[in-house]
């Protein structure tokens, strides 16, 4: 076996269905990207693994479920699969236990509170059927830079960002009122994607005191 061995990519294969158990022999490794392998089986805990990729795969909702307590990770993408998003997988008691830092995931349903105290979060990635009101607790997430919660079907005003915030894309939804002129005030801000919303009244003045922008749509 390779004992030294930190990250192991093996996207795009097909293993059968079945995770490759062998792997977590590998007490060394702390990157696994196992993205489109054709997966639908329970994937077991490997201890010192950091970052796992398994997007485009095909597991159902409860291996989904029990992969969401995976809470020494620190980053995990699982997107393609549209989780359905409820009070089970995302149980606000457990929320404050995780370490993740990058989150990827597609999901369906309101997104839940208990996210909000996932405070080591820097960048979340939802996408693809994410409805209800834009929540509130996003400003609780003060290590987050960036934020993609492009289409979905988010509604209400945007929300006041902190100032670390550097990417920011919520295309392709149902936002609606003004945009705000606390946008710049987010020296850090690089990216700002608002369009194909519902906004309305003029663009503030503050966004033109910001660094150029190298994207910048708002239509």
């Amino acid at each position: 076996m390779l004992p030294k061995i930190q990250c192991l990519a093996l996207s795009d294969n097909d293993f059968g269905d079945s995770f490759p158990f062998i792997l977590v022999s590998i007490t060394s490794l702390k990157v696994l990207d196992l993205c489109c392998c054709h997966l639908n089986s329970y994937v077991p805990i490997i201890p010192n693994l950091l970052d796992l990729d398994i997007s485009c795969n095909d597991f159902e909702q409860a291996e989904y479920e029990q992969l969401w307590r995976r809470y020494h990770l620190k980053r995990m993408n699982f997107m393609s699969y549209v989780l359905e998003l409820n009070n089970s997988t995302t149980n606000m008691s457990e929320c404050s236990k995780y370490a993740w830092e990058w989150l990827g995931l597609s999901a369906r349903g309101e997104i839940p509170k208990s996210l909000g105290r996932m405070s080591n979060l820097r960048e979340l990635h939802m996408t693809y059927g994410i409805g209800g009101l834009f929540p509130e607790f996003l400003g609780n997430l003060r290590s987050l830079r960036v934020l993609d919660w492009s289409f979905n079907s988010l509604a209400g005003p945007l929300p006041t960002f902190h100032g670390k915030v550097t990417h920011v894309d919520l295309s392709l939804n149902n936002l609606n009122g003004s945009v705000l002129e606390s946008l710049g005030r987010l020296r850090s801000l690089q990216v700002l994607n608002l369009s194909q919303n519902n906004f309305a009244g003029p663009i503030p003045h503050s966004l033109g005191t910001l660094p150029p922008l190298p994207f910048l749509p708002i239509n």
